[in-house]
């Protein structure tokens, strides 16, 4: 995957953070929101309280309101940039992955992933195939999880 250093964003474009949990635990969400926020702010990225997204569903389907949100604010043009913490705060599921890796191209949103430090390139064939292995691995760690022996 190809680095691309934080300073050499566009800072003048509309950036959204998004966060995500699978059950309400105000402190993971609020720890991402945080963490986001102090990127943003380090690097002169411009957000409003209106682009700061909390969502509280499963990362395995699309339908959850906060992405809903992301989704028309980019429509509206009134997003440029999405902040997230991790590839899987976006989706738990590869093809799912792959659906808003398009969406995202089609408006010319740049992705930015915190743990990873850099932008994804959605050209790159190494970043298609770190989006796709990441939705993968979501996907089986979800599955695991909801078939536990208990």
């Amino acid at each position: 995957m190809k680095k691309q250093k934080v300073r050499e964003f566009n800072k003048e474009v509309d950036t959204a953070i998004y966060a995500r949990t699978a059950i309400a635990n105000a402190g993971s969400i609020a720890y991402q929101i945080d963490t986001l926020k102090n990127w943003c702010d380090k690097n002169q990225f411009k957000y409003s309280k209106n682009t700061v997204i909390q969502d509280c569903g499963s990362g395995v389907t699309l339908k959850r309101p906060g992405l809903k949100k992301l989704f028309r604010l980019i429509k509206t043009g009134k997003i440029k940039r999405v902040m997230i913490f991790d590839l899987d705060r976006l989706s738990r599921g590869c093809q799912q992955s792959l659906k808003i890796f398009k969406f995202l191209t089609k408006y010319n949103i740049e992705l930015y992933i915190y743990v990873l430090k850099e932008k994804m390139n959605f050209e790159s064939r190494e970043d298609k195939l770190l989006a796709v292995i990441s939705g993968t691995i979501a996907e089986t760690r979800c599955h695991m999880k909801n078939h536990a022996i208990k």
